[in-house]
């Protein structure tokens, strides 16, 4: 085996491990019937390859089992697939205790590239020996995985792949939610939606199991998080227009001009042909409108409306 890439040496691990699976899952059926599943098995492993990966192949595969030959399956000086021995023995006897390890470490390597119909096969040959996936492992909630990111029904989601993956979108959502109710603490003019915990801080009392901080405070904490996110990116999107719709109810001339009377129904000045009257007019209009405001002020008003249309938005999410 060791003049083979690595990566045959992997297939030819895995080969091993999945004949002996089979052999086991066939052990109450006839010598001849296990034979001919093992060469099926072993063909369809090997029918890509050329003679000569083949045969070394099978010459890797038969160093995994030192006593093939002397039971109901054979190989072939050919490098072909196992085929029943003309003179029938007995079956070698299964592994012992002794072998154990060994078995489990083949099936652990094994498990990322099983489908879940194949794990769910070994599970219960073996039974009561392994106990089912707890209610937050990766096995167990490989369905939602599937559903949240569109995967095939049949796709495998390998466990430590999820917690990696489950990582990086936790230290995203947190820094998202220090960034978040910052914006919202310096932008939240009326106070009356502030969040007494965060995320951090409950992601940690729910992994430690604290009292208090199960399942439904850590799903209410993130939609609190969601609700807040998407307030405030949809006010942002609004703003725009309608400061400009209250900046210019104000301060368009044309406003300006009609609430002093500036200009006639007809756009005909009343002061005669004169427009220095007008114009003066209007500047203390406009200068009577300003004269309350600064940049302290503009700021004030412009995260009041801020504010303002965010807790329309979280009004309207919350019906």
């Amino acid at each position: 085996m060791n003049e083979l890439p690595q990566e045959q040496v992997n297939a030819v691990a895995a080969m091993a491990a999945r004949l002996r699976l089979l052999q086991a899952e066939l052990s109450d059926r006839p010598a001849e019937v296990r034979a001919q599943e093992l060469k099926g098995e072993i063909d369809r492993a090997t029918r890509s390859l050329s003679a000569a990966d083949r045969r070394a192949f099978m010459n890797a595969l038969a160093g995994q089992f030192p006593r093939w030959g002397e039971g109901s399956v054979s190989v072939s000086t050919n490098g072909s697939a196992p085929s029943a021995a003309p003179v029938a023995s007995k079956p070698p006897p299964p592994p012992g205790p002794a072998d154990a390890p060994k078995l489990a470490s083949e099936i652990a390597s094994l498990w990322p590239v099983l489908t879940e119909d194949l794990r769910q096969q070994v599970r219960a040959a073996l039974g009561q020996a392994l106990p089912p996936p707890s209610a937050g492992s990766a096995d167990a909630r490989a369905a939602d995985w599937r559903k949240l990111l569109g995967l095939n029904p049949d796709d495998p989601v390998d466990g430590g792949k999820a917690m990696e993956l489950a990582l990086a979108i936790m230290s995203l959502s947190v820094n998202i939610d220090r960034v978040v109710c910052g914006v919202w603490k310096e932008t939240n003019a009326q106070g009356e939606f502030r969040r007494a915990e965060n995320l951090k801080l409950i992601a940690g009392q729910f992994l430690r199991g604290w009292a208090g901080a199960g399942s439904d405070k850590m799903q209410g904490e993130v939609n609190d998080l969601q609700l807040l996110l998407y307030a405030l990116l949809k006010a942002i999107q609004l703003f725009p227009n309608m400061f400009a719709d209250k900046h210019l109810a104000r301060f368009d001339p044309a406003v300006i001009a009609a609430n002093t009377g500036a200009a006639g129904e007809r756009g005909t000045s009343w002061f005669g042909d004169s427009n220095k009257a007008a114009n003066a007019k209007c500047w203390e209009e406009y200068l009577r409108l300003m004269k309350d405001y600064d940049k302290s002020t503009l700021s004030d008003e412009v995260k009041g409306m801020l504010t303002d249309e965010v807790y329309k938005v979280l009004r309207q999410r919350k019906k």
